[in-house]
């Protein structure tokens, strides 16, 4: 997972984590993902990333116009997707070995 450092977007990677976890771009892609497949209940892949270099966030696109919003402004406690007039869902992220990323519903723990 990523840890926040600043402003900036800088972020670090600890050893633990996932390997094809290396920036924010496929972070919030898989998040995106996610979010469309279990919110929208679509199988879709994006066709762009765009990452905020000021301000904590990404644009994820798919096609038809629908556009999914990655904010890392909890991160690490959680990171969020949203999507134009649809809920705003909160997720926890866990690095499985070195292979996959599990993301899961926000728990307030």
């Amino acid at each position: 997972m990523y840890l926040h450092d600043d402003g900036m977007g800088a972020f670090t990677i600890p050893a633990d984590c996932c390997v094809w976890d290396k920036n924010r771009e496929s972070l919030a892609s898989s998040v995106a993902q996610h979010y469309v497949a279990t919110e929208l209940k679509k199988s879709l892949k994006p066709t762009s990333v765009w990452c905020s270099g000021v301000d904590p966030y990404c644009e994820v696109k798919f096609p038809d116009k629908l556009q999914v919003n990655v904010l890392f402004d909890n991160y690490p406690k959680f990171i969020s997707a949203v999507s134009y007039k649809k809920p705003k869902r909160d997720y926890d992220l866990r690095c499985t070995g070195n292979v996959a990323l599990n993301v899961s519903p926000h728990s307030s723990k």
